[in-house]
């Protein structure tokens, strides 16, 4: 499984509020697969993963996150949108919840260093998006 973490940097409303904020310089992205529970509409737990009908799920308060993949990028001082690719383990298999074409992934993202704004000391970010999609 591979993701694709796209993003614009900064407060990118205009160039001039761009510069008067912090930009994220190094950022780490770690995504996590959470264990999870999958059960009917009607709020029946789900045990029979060759089910191909409408499934929920819900987190297993049991469950701890697992790491799927962890990496650090040097992102650019632009407005510009920048993508980022994770590969994940070859050998991770997404969780239960996933059997029902159900990905159960989180991100964290860690800004490790700005580029410092000209005004004001808050890190801004206009737009985050993750994306995944299975190896061929």
């Amino acid at each position: 499984m591979n993701f694709k973490v796209t993003m614009i940097n900064g407060f990118a409303k205009n160039e001039a509020l761009f510069k008067k904020n912090n930009r994220v310089k190094t950022v780490r992205i770690t995504i996590y697969d959470m264990e999870t529970i999958p059960y009917l509409p009607d709020g029946t737990e789900l045990d029979d993963p060759t089910y191909h009908g409408e499934v929920c799920t819900r987190i297993n308060k049991m469950g701890h996150p697992t790491e799927v993949v962890s990496e650090v990028f040097e992102v650019e001082d632009s407005m510009q949108p920048q993508s980022f690719v994770l590969k994940g383990r070859p050998q991770w298999v997404p969780t239960y919840g996933s059997a029902y074409g159900v990905l159960n992934c989180f991100a964290k993202i860690e800004i490790l260093d700005v580029y410092k704004g000209s005004a004001y000391e808050d890190t801004c970010i206009s737009e985050i998006s993750i994306d995944s999609w299975c190896r061929k």
